[in-house]
């Protein structure tokens, strides 16, 4: 348990870091709106690797039972 805590706040506070960092440099050289664009499909990819490897694997060994 400790464990787990210890990784969500390495990788929140990681993320706090590198995320004022990579939009500002995205800020500066592509502008807000297509930064903005990188931003979005970066959560979408992100989305749907966290849904196909917590729900995707379990929908599929039902419908094949």
């Amino acid at each position: 348990m400790d464990t787990q805590s210890a990784m969500i706040d390495l990788f929140m506070n990681l993320g706090a870091l590198i995320g004022p960092i990579l939009g500002g440099f995205l800020h500066s050289k592509i502008g807000y709106r297509h930064a903005m664009d990188v931003w979005m499909m970066s959560l979408i990819v992100i989305t749907f690797i966290y849904a196909i490897f917590n729900c995707g694997f379990d929908i599929f060994k039902k419908s094949n039972q």
